[in-house]
């Protein structure tokens, strides 16, 4: 989808940061992802050398949001050369049309270009997660075999290499 772009928060329009404020996320999304104004809190708060909040737009218009962090605002499990993706949440209006994989395309430019020195994207899901456990192994995400108690249970880890060039998913 090339009509897919990743916005940091604090680049857009107010009428696009209120419709971020608005996206409908679903109860099990939330359970797994976190609520949408405490990601916007959460990148208004933090520096943006640590945390960046990221609309997924679609033509200009909100149809998700996600955080990224570096350290020292990365989950203890983290490597420090990696840049852990949070909170990915698309409206559920616009599931299932292919966005979230088309976020999850976008990053490691993005990400490449904001920490330079960052190796890996790097993500926590439930282990009972499977919708969003597929997006990611689909998107050329690696399971690492690594899992660990999270707060709703066991959480498996994945990665996903960051290269000079340009993204080369294996």
């Amino acid at each position: 989808m090339d009509d897919i772009v990743l916005r940091d928060w604090h680049e857009l329009s107010a009428r696009q940061r209120l419709a971020v404020t608005e996206l409908r996320i679903d109860n099990e999304q939330q359970t797994f992802a976190g609520r949408i104004d405490d990601a916007i809190r959460a990148c208004e708060q933090a520096a943006p050398c640590h945390l960046r909040g990221l609309a997924v737009l679609h033509n200009e218009r909100p149809v998700g949001f996600l955080l990224l962090k570096r350290p020292p605002l990365s989950p203890a499990w983290a490597p420090d050369d990696a840049i852990t993706l949070h909170a990915l949440q698309i409206d559920l209006s616009h599931q299932g049309r292919g966005y979230g994989r088309s976020a999850l395309a976008a990053l490691p430019s993005l990400a490449m270009r904001a920490w330079p020195q960052a190796r890996c994207l790097a993500l926590s899901v439930d282990a009972h997660n499977a919708a969003a456990m597929a997006l990611y192994v689909r998107s050329g995400w690696l399971d690492s075999g690594q899992t660990y108690q999270g707060r709703l249970g066991l959480e498996r880890r994945f990665n996903l290499p960051l290269f000079s060039g340009a993204h080369q998913p294996s």
